[in-house]
């Protein structure tokens, strides 16, 4: 009997342990918003416990809307390492979070939780309107027996990205990646993508694909040199990926909600890409007699 009370004493201690550390949540912080406690939609964040003397044999990340009660939806967050001492989380959408860790050692258990406050993401980059231009030798007076067979023109056209920020969040700079689509006969010769920004640096990673990074600028205006015979032409398309905002450690990820805040599976209405269509000219011989 003494040894069956000793044990129900025991289990009564263990649960009175786990109500009181239930209760004890630390708050979320009002500053620095992108930390962990004060995250933004569509990031990746680590949690992270120091495991002591004694350990306990079994972990558990769980996350909740209340103080333990209400389990947070799926589709809210998405979550790795959860039967570990760190756990990875993606929030998804804005609201407050409660989350908790639980660590068991001999059938009790004690928890640590955290209020976390997800705020909306409101970084997002987007292209100029679509556009058209004539091939660079529009309006001249062209000897066919030359232009009939030259390759090597060369039209400026120009694509603007803008990024978005919230009033009031300032970032050191950003960057993204760009894929532009190339119709028969034109081509980019190395180093003739440029922008006007000098912080800028533009890396042709492979085939058509361009990464900028270093951006400080607003408004990034990037001209591409389109190299080809007067009489090709077609659509060029710059198309958007990759955006990231970047504040000391911070990586603000590109939110592709906005600006519609309606999930759009078609980039192209997220504005996202761009076409510039390039306008051949007509191949007509010189004046004969």
């Amino acid at each position: 009997m003494r040894t069956t009370f000793k044990y129900f004493l025991g289990l009564a201690a263990c649960l009175l342990m786990a109500q009181v550390s239930m209760a004890q949540w630390v708050d979320a912080t009002t500053a620095p918003l992108g930390d962990g406690d004060n995250p933004y939609v569509g990031n990746e964040y680590t949690y992270t416990v120091t495991t002591g003397t004694p350990a306990g044999t079994a972990k558990v990340w769980a996350i909740f809307t209340d103080k333990g009660t209400t389990a947070a939806l799926a589709a809210d967050y998405t979550m790795t390492g959860i039967n570990t001492g760190s756990a990875k989380i993606t929030w998804k959408k804005a609201g407050t979070y409660y989350l908790r860790y639980a660590e068991t050692l001999n059938g009790c258990t004690t928890y640590r939780g955290q209020k976390i406050v997800v705020s909306e993401n409101n970084f997002y980059i987007t292209l100029a309107a679509d556009g058209d231009k004539c091939n660079v030798e529009a309006g001249n007076v062209l000897d066919w027996t030359t232009y009939e067979t030259k390759a090597d023109n060369k039209t400026d056209l120009v694509y603007t990205v803008t990024r978005h920020t919230e009033a009031g969040f300032t970032i050191d700079s950003w960057k993204f990646e760009a894929t532009i689509d190339l119709p028969t006969g034109i081509s980019i010769d190395a180093g003739e993508l440029t922008t006007n920004d000098a912080g800028c640096t533009v890396t042709n990673t492979t085939g058509s694909t361009y990464t900028f990074t270093g951006i400080t600028k607003t408004d990034l205006v990037i001209t591409v040199k389109a190299k080809g015979k007067v009489t090709d032409g077609g659509n060029l398309k710059l198309t958007l990926s990759k955006g990231i905002a970047m504040k000391g450690a911070l990586e603000l990820k590109d939110n592709e909600l906005r600006p519609s805040n309606v999930e759009e599976t078609n980039a192209a209405l997220r504005d996202r890409i761009q076409t510039m269509v390039l306008k051949p000219l007509p191949a007509a011989s010189n004046i004969q007699f």
